[in-house]
């Protein structure tokens, strides 16, 4: 017959009580499943606009994990680690394949309802939800909070060289209509990531490397271009597959 052992091993028994076989009870972890969360932005010891803060960490689920259906976001002030001064639970993830169960990528964005104060050191971290799995907390990464720019400002994407997504941050030192865009080698519009009235301050875009169609870009290089009111500024990024 069938017995369980104190250590929750199952094994098959004579009927005079002698072991013949063993087999390992499953976890209740679901088996073949492996997760990675990796925070995007912003990069650690970075110093970002206090008014306009977006958390970006990206989802790998490897394996059979089925869909992944949320992220968690915990943020900290420097003078107490232990207790999160805001959360997210569940944010939902976005991105090519977020509810594949193979190699699923997704990217989860958490954009703070209420600016931050100015001139503090924050900590946040992440963790991945899927079905029937809760993963463990990421280590917490760390940033300062500044005030308003007061330049006009484009700065470098990160990652870069990237794959398949990469964040794009710039600085309006006043209201103005906005427009950034992607441009191939030969010149030609790949895809507007934004154009909208936006507010002075910090800004974040993210792009997946895909056109206006949703199809995605080869690989080489691009140039990204914001234009706000009379300033122009262009820089090179490269997608790398």
């Amino acid at each position: 017959g069938l017995a369980i052992d104190a250590e929750g091993v199952l094994y098959v028994a004579s009927t005079e009580g002698k072991r013949i076989d063993m087999f390992l009870l499953p976890s209740g972890q679901q088996q073949g499943a492996a997760y990675t969360v990796e925070q995007l932005y912003p990069p650690a010891f970075d110093t970002i606009s206090a008014t306009v803060v977006q958390l970006v960490a990206a989802i790998e689920a490897v394996g059979d994990p089925g869909a992944v259906e949320g992220v968690d976001f915990q943020l900290f002030e420097e003078n107490d680690l232990t207790q999160p001064v805001r959360e997210a639970i569940g944010v939902v993830p976005t991105g090519p394949d977020s509810t594949a169960t193979e190699h699923a990528t997704a990217v989860a964005r958490w954009a703070l309802s209420e600016p931050l104060a100015e001139g503090m050191e924050y900590a946040w971290r992440s963790r991945v939800q899927a079905e029937n799995f809760v993963g463990e907390w990421t280590e917490l990464r760390r940033f300062v909070t500044g005030s308003l720019p007061v330049t006009f400002a484009l700065g470098q994407n990160y990652p870069n060289p990237f794959n398949p997504e990469t964040s794009i941050r710039f600085s309006l030192p006043e209201q103005s209509d906005a427009t950034l865009s992607i441009f191939n080698l030969l010149g030609q519009q790949v895809r507007v990531l934004i154009s909208e009235n936006l507010p002075a301050g910090e800004h974040v875009v993210l792009w997946d490397g895909t056109t206006e169609s949703g199809a995605m870009t080869a690989s080489g290089i691009y140039f990204y271009r914001l234009t706000a009111g009379s300033n122009r500024m262009t820089k090179k990024m490269i997608l790398l597959k």
